[in-house]
Parts: structure tokens; sequence; C-alpha cells
């Protein structure tokens, strides 16, 4: 084998190892946006119906979860939770606006940094807090 062959193989090899590490760490690492807003979803679904069986898929053993297992529902259509102009500003947090909407009901609209926990399966919702 020559020389320049055992460097190009280097090379490659290298650049998979790479790119494996990179998908691997980001798999665990990011997502914060996509996994807060499957939760705002399961909030929205729970908030219809008061199933809290689907919540522990998206949200952590934590405070908010804690609550809303504690609330009492009145049934009816779902509501849809929209984040919209959402950003991660440190792992684990996202600050977006967050507009809450019901058929016959008032929009409403927050800003909320939401707090998640990197569990085994992914990010968690843990909490949410309203900024300005």
């Amino acid at each position: 084998m020559t020389t320049r062959l055992r460097w190009s193989l280097a090379i490659i090899l290298i650049l998979v190892l790479a790119g494996a590490w990179w998908v691997a760490g980001r798999d665990k690492t990011e997502g914060e946006i996509e996994a807060a807003q499957h939760a705002l979803t399961a909030w929205g679904l729970f908030a219809g119906d008061g199933d809290t069986s689907r919540l522990p898929q998206t949200f952590a053993d934590g405070p908010q979860l804690a609550q809303l297992r504690s609330e009492v529902i009145d049934a009816g259509p779902p509501y849809a939770f929209a984040l919209s102009e959402a950003e991660v500003t440190a792992p684990g947090f996202v600050v977006g606006t967050v507009t809450v909407s019901r058929p016959g009901e008032i929009v409403q609209t927050f800003r909320w940094e939401i707090e998640l926990r990197l569990t085994d399966t992914g990010w968690k919702l843990w909490t949410v807090r309203t900024v300005r």
C-alpha cells in the first residue's frame, strides 16, 4: 500500500468518525425548539380532554407536569399552542412567543422561557416562565 493511499484512507476514516461523533452529539444535545413545540402540542391536547397519559412523553417529572396534573379540565376541543420567534438561549432554554387558541375563545399570546431537561429519550419540558 502506498503512502498516498494510506493517508487518503486515514483522512476518510477521520471524516467518517467525526461525522458519526457530530450526529451522535446532535441527537442528544440539540432539538430543543422541536421538543418544546411537541410538549406544547401535548399540552393543548391535554387542555381539551384532560388525558394526562400523553404528557410524560414530552414533559419531565417537574413543576409544570405537577401543575397540569392538578388542574380540572373542562372538556372541549383541544387548544392549539403555536411557538414562534423561538430561539435557544442556552442549552435547555427556549425563549419564544406562544400563541394559544381554541375555537370560540379569545386568542392568547405569551412570551415564555421554556425550560427543558435532557432525559434518556431526549429533551422534555420542565417548566415555563413569562418573560418580557
